[in-house]
């Protein structure tokens, strides 16, 4: 039989288990594999033998034994037992795991399930079992055999880890940003951890989050790479991050005497400049220094005593060096220059908006007039300037035609006060007042649009919705202003609407108050008299409420009180009387008993007399005595006054308008 060739797609030291499980020696057995021929090719063309019966497979660190093939050879002293068309079942102990493999008849080969984490170094026990390996008269004993070994990383002396910059030079410079991006070799396989170190403090200390195999530097400084992997591995690389070179620059001597009205600096002197042509040049005059001409060459040339400062530049990286020259007066009478403001003292700001600058010359030694020039291109002795900045004036003897200079800095302060309105809440009802605050960080007056002055006023929102309140400030300062604006919601409380103020209803009748709020709050409370079972409060409509009455003999009555609520403002009250009657002639509840005492019962006859009833004023009411004589005839809807009539029981009739009568009796009776 030929040898098999078998991918393996996940973890191989499953499959290394797997099929080396025919390597124990054992003569009795149906298929054996011969471990002499038997290997593993790693994905990098590295070859290596299986290993015996428990042994151990040492893996080179930098290795990885995923994506891998293993060659099996059969021994040809069992291959006669082994047949192409045999099922394998293979089931694999791993550390606390246990693995049933998928074998694969047509490729020959057995895989790990879909998504088995990866296996790593460790003991590895595997059973296999054959299927109908066995052909007529065969010797031997089982199908099934045991195998197991070891697998262990050891170290890679072949494994390299270097260090290369993103340029040749791996130098920082002196411009903003500067930085150097560091490339360190990646890890071989994911087993593999990556970090960056710095020197400092006479050690190398880790970067925090510096994982990766790149690193963006910014500071010079001696940096490591390290990679540590299985088995105890690791390697690492260095390299010195420069700090950029500067320029050196000296003035020597760094006195030099002014012996004309126009003289050059001399003794200029820079080195570390790098290559030709790489420096840039530029002067200063202070302390009444003038330069009058080659502010940008190495050599300038200067007309009046001062402190004069040269800063170069590389213009390769940007870094910088200064150096300064004192020139002192020498034998020419030298232009002395100061400048006097208006008003003195202070700055430009939102109520000084022009400032006037004069110019006093005079001369160290005789007397001669002055020309005048200002650097805004006033001439004369006198400019005024409504702009911060730094005004210089040059004035020219006429006489010698020596030069003198001066500077006046003039200031600006127009910032603006911080202003902030708070208030209790953001939101009110119709007809409430809030107090809003002012919050300023410096003096300032305040002018609110209702024209207080305080820092605080008092308002009731006029319209629904939003409402905006401003206020300027005014900085005692600098005169300047600021204006914010507090915006106030005002919430109108909800109407409450239903269809109509009172009405009745039978006994046992339900209920349904189809009133509303615009989609607000709506709230209500009812107040029962001979009503049962009444929830006494509560929220949203009223639906399928059952009116029954606690005294079937009385009638009832139900007061409902609602309101509407919106955003914590609650609307006016809203009154309904709903009256319940018992069972009745024709719908009309007549009472038979008059107790007018005082009690709130009973005190008047209360004749109810439903909705339903068209025109009752045309029923007339007529009473009579026991001794049938008549004692009141009205219309049914009229006030009975029963303070007339003393106790006793009466008979009355009712003519309704289409000629119908009803009849019954009332009993008056004052109880004590």
């Amino acid at each position: 039989m030929k040898s098999k060739q078998i991918p393996w797609g996940i973890v191989l030291p499953l499959l290394l288990s797997g099929f080396a499980a025919g390597i124990q020696a054992q003569t009795d057995d149906c298929f054996r594999i011969n471990t002499a021929l038997s290997k593993i090719t790693l994905n990098t063309g590295v070859e290596m033998k299986l290993p015996g019966y428990g042994d151990t497979l040492r893996m080179p660190c930098s290795k990885t034994i995923y994506n891998c093939t293993i060659v099996i050879d059969f021994d040809p002293n069992t291959e006669k037992y082994f047949e192409d068309s045999t099922q394998f079942v293979a089931v694999l102990s791993y550390k606390n795991s246990t693995i049933i493999l998928n074998y694969d008849k047509a490729a020959n080969t057995f895989r790990l399930p879909p998504n088995q984490p990866p296996l790593r170094d460790g003991t590895y026990s595997l059973i296999v079992s054959s299927i109908n390996c066995l052909p007529p008269l065969a010797t031997c004993d089982n199908c099934t055999i045991s195998y197991w070994h070891q697998v262990e990383y050891i170290n890679d002396a072949g494994l390299q880890v270097i260090i290369k910059p993103d340029s040749l030079a791996p130098l920082l410079t002196c411009f903003p940003g500067s930085q150097v991006t560091l490339y360190g070799t990646p890890p071989p396989h994911n087993g593999f951890k990556s970090k960056w170190e710095i020197f400092q403090n006479n050690n190398f200390t880790d970067i925090p989050g510096a994982s990766g195999a790149v690193y963006v530097a910014s500071q010079a400084g001696m940096y490591r790479y390290w990679l540590s992997g299985p088995g105890g591995c690791t390697i690492s690389d260095t390299i010195a991050l420069d700090t950029p070179q500067r320029p050196d620059a000296l003035v020597i001597p760094d006195t030099q005497t002014l012996s004309a009205c126009a003289q050059k600096i001399t003794g200029v002197q820079v080195s570390n400049f790098g290559p030709p042509a790489n420096l840039q040049f530029g002067w200063t005059a202070s302390s009444n220094g003038l330069l009058i001409d080659g502010a940008d060459m190495k050599n300038p040339v200067v007309g009046a005593p001062g402190t004069y400062t040269l800063k170069v530049t590389r213009l390769d990286n940007g870094c910088t060096d200064e150096a300064g020259v004192l020139l002192i007066p020498g034998p020419i009478p030298v232009v002395m220059v100061q400048t006097v403001a208006t008003p003195g003292g202070v700055p430009l700001d939102c109520r000084i908006k022009e400032i006037n600058l004069r110019a006093i010359a005079s001369l160290s030694a005789g007397s001669s007039p002055f020309t005048y020039a200002w650097s805004n291109g006033t001439t004369g002795p006198e400019t005024t300037v409504s702009a911060p900045g730094a005004y210089s004036v040059t004035v020219t003897a006429t006489t010698s035609g020596c030069k003198g200079a001066a500077v006046a800095n003039v200031q600006q302060d127009i910032s603006k006060p911080a202003i902030q309105i708070s208030s209790p809440r953001d939101t009110v009802c119709s007809g409430e007042k809030i107090t809003l605050t002012a919050i300023a960080q410096e003096p300032v007056a305040y002018a609110w649009d209702d024209n207080t002055a305080a820092a605080f006023t008092t308002v009731t929102p006029p319209l629904p919705g939003a409402n905006a309140y401003q206020l300027t400030v005014t900085a005692a300062g600098n005169g300047c202003t600021n204006s914010a604006v507090k915006w106030i919601e005002r919430v109108d409380e909800p109407l409450v609407t239903c269809m109509a103020d009172a009405f009745t209803v039978p006994d046992g009748a339900p209920l349904n108050l189809d009133c509303s709020t615009d989609g607000y709050s709506f709230i209500w409370v009812a107040l029962p008299t001979n009503v049962r079972d009444i929830p006494v409060a509560g929220t949203g409509p009223i639906q399928s409420q059952i009116l029954l009455l606690a005294d079937k003999e009385a009638p009832g009555s139900v007061h409902y009180i609602f309101y509407g609520k919106n955003a914590g403002c609650t609307g006016d009250r809203y009154d309904m009387q709903i009256i319940v009657l018992p069972e009745s002639q024709n719908g009309i509840y007549i009472p038979e008993l008059i107790t007018p005492n005082g009690d709130g019962t009973n005190d008047q006859w209360n004749i109810v007399v439903p909705e339903t009833v068209v025109n009752p004023d045309a029923y007339r009411l007529t009473l009579f005595n026991r001794n049938g004589a008549q004692v009141y005839e009205a219309p049914l809807t009229a006030t009975f006054h029963v303070e007339n009539y003393p106790d006793g029981t009466y008979f009355y009739t009712v003519s309704k308008p289409d000629g119908g009568q009803l009849r019954g009796a009332v009993t008056i009776i004052r109880r004590q």
